[in-house]
């Protein structure tokens, strides 16, 4: 998924952002790592990323998501 994003938003508006099209069904943990670095959500984007850092999402490490159909189909309960 490529997203193009304020530099003044905070990672906390990105992680809602990313619940609300594709992974929230049930409230678990999320967090943003660079390098393996947990950040606060409260960081601004433009404070956290420069060209060529990786940033990544880590949502419920303990959860699989199935590619059917949707990334919720069959996490809990979920039916599409």
């Amino acid at each position: 998924m490529h997203l193009k994003v304020a530099g003044d938003a905070r990672l906390e508006n990105l992680d809602k952002f990313l619940r609300q099209v594709w992974l929230e069904c049930c409230g678990h943990l999320s967090a943003f790592r660079i390098e393996g670095n947990e950040l606060k959500k409260s960081k601004k984007l433009r404070h956290a990323l420069s060209p060529g850092i990786e940033l990544v999402h880590e949502y419920d490490e303990e959860m699989l998501l199935p590619v059917v159909n949707s990334p919720r189909t069959g996490v809990c309960g979920y039916a599409g």
